[in-house]
């Protein structure tokens, strides 16, 4: 019995000594284990695509975090603000990609970000059926440091509903297509307006994102953090660039050689210069070249969603003007076919001369809106100017050839300059059949005037009628 009591006692003591010295074991033992689950599991997912457009100008940054449940899409925008604006689309190509588009607010010291979807190549349109909105306590402008080219930068995180299912945004997919562009640096869009009208973009390129990485279940953390800005779960596939376009300035510039320079030479060509040919074909020129302009306009103007409705004041003008050139010419062409036939002026002839000064005065004033209307305000100071200058030289051409013609004629008359014209001379007596004229006295045999009946012949002298003093015998006929 000894002997179990004592082994008994034996068990209880190195029960008792394991239960004192486990916890110690179990610490270090922990020390030498890797733990390979982050320090801080509640980070979001998120994939970032990172591009310089062109050397030394910045980073175009976008980063993206997708909720699986909700289909909500949280992103970051970061690019430079010297930009006019700057966009992401969700897509391979514009024709119906969603959009994400940044410029500078009305003060110019905020953003604000419009989300769009854009028919084809052409300027996005504004969709209010898009629910996203941006996170107001992060800055939309920042200011660069001194040691940076760049002067501000757009900083903008935004959160759109449901957006990634409106999109067909496949988050399982580990090669999502998305687009991006930048507009002009010449310029800068200064709006509240979330359809503000934008210029063509100057580069654009695409990239692909692994949303695998990008997605998550649930909206815990989404927004909060998207790294430090690092290319992370992108790849790009491509860039432009597309420098400047040349459509609306070659549709301006045709306008402005048209009407202030190619039909004032026409006018000159016909009150100056007396050559009818030279002014049908000056004219001739002119009227194609706005007709060329004209087609231009308009093929660019479906391009932006100001224009391509057809719809304004410089729009609505200008095809005004066109059909009343077109109708000018014609004028001028079938009075000059049948003047050559008649020898007269004819009602044509009339409207012409009276419609073109109206018409070349109204292709001036459009000329104007169209500046005004490509927010060009710059550029209409200039081209006022330069019409101004235009109608003082063409009005002193016309005055200058009017005095001269005047002065031709007065001299034709043996007028002198300066000197008043002779007084017209008094009318001749009324001729009467019983009147008692010597010189015409009827002979009393014959019934016939007798010159000879007396030498004073009449007070008229026949070399002031056109003929000689001396009268002519008739020619015989032989």
């Amino acid at each position: 019995m000894a002997s179990i009591l004592l082994r008994l006692i034996h068990i209880s003591c190195l029960a008792l000594v394991l239960s004192l010295i486990q916890p110690a074991v179990a610490s270090i033992a922990s020390l030498g284990i890797r733990d390979d689950t982050p320090a801080n599991s509640t980070d979001p997912a998120y994939s970032t695509f990172v591009h310089e457009p062109k050397p030394n100008s910045g980073n175009f940054t976008f980063s993206l975090t997708a909720v699986k449940e909700s289909n909500d899409l949280y992103m970051h925008l970061f690019a430079p603000a010297t930009y006019e604006w700057v966009g992401v689309g969700i897509g391979k190509h514009m024709k119906d990609a969603v959009m994400f588009i940044i410029y500078h607010d009305s003060s110019g010291k905020n953003v604000t970000f419009s989300p769009r979807k854009a028919s084809g190549h052409t300027e996005p349109t504004y969709q209010s059926s898009f629910d996203c909105f941006v996170d107001g306590s992060s800055p939309n402008i920042i200011p660069g440091d001194k040691s940076e080219r760049v002067s501000n930068w757009y900083s903008v995180n935004a959160h759109c509903r449901n957006i990634a299912k409106m999109a067909d945004l496949n988050l399982n997919s580990k090669e999502a297509p998305f687009i991006f562009a930048i507009g002009p640096d010449e310029y800068t869009v200064e709006s509240d307006s979330k359809a503000a009208n934008l210029r063509f973009h100057v580069a654009h390129g695409s990239f692909t994102m692994d949303m695998t990485q990008a997605t998550q279940q649930n909206a815990e953390g989404a927004g909060t953090s998207f790294g430090d800005g690092s290319l992370k779960g992108s790849n790009k596939k491509g860039f432009r660039d597309d420098g400047k376009t040349y459509g609306t300035p070659a549709h301006g510039l045709l306008m402005c050689v048209s009407f202030l320079f190619v039909f004032p030479i026409g006018v000159l060509c016909l009150r100056v210069m007396e050559r009818v040919k030279l002014h049908f074909g000056t004219q001739v020129v002119g009227s194609g070249l706005v007709i060329i302009g004209m087609a231009l306009g308009l093929w660019i103007g479906q391009t932006y969603n100001k224009s391509k409705h057809v719809n304004s004041a410089h729009q609505i003008l200008g095809l005004i003007v066109v059909a009343l050139l077109v109708i000018q010419l014609c004028l001028g062409y079938f009075h000059h076919r049948l003047y050559l036939q008649t020898r007269l002026p004819t009602l044509s002839g009339k409207i012409h001369r009276n419609l073109g000064p109206l018409v070349l005065s109204a292709g001036i004033i459009n000329g104007a809106l169209g500046f005004r209307f490509a927010d060009a305000h710059r550029h209409n100071i200039f081209y006022l100017i330069i019409a101004l200058l235009v109608m003082i030289l063409v009005t002193y051409a016309l005055w200058s050839k009017t005095r001269k013609d005047k002065k031709k004629a007065m001299s034709g008359m043996g007028i002198h300059a300066g000197a008043q014209p002779a007084p017209p001379p008094p009318p001749p007596p009324p001729y009467s059949a019983h009147a008692q004229n010597p010189g015409l006295a009827p002979d009393s045999i014959s019934g016939h005037y007798n010159p000879s009946a007396n030498s004073s012949r009449s007070d008229i002298a026949l070399a002031d009628m056109g003929y000689g003093a001396q009268p002519t015998q008739p020619r015989q006929m032989v």
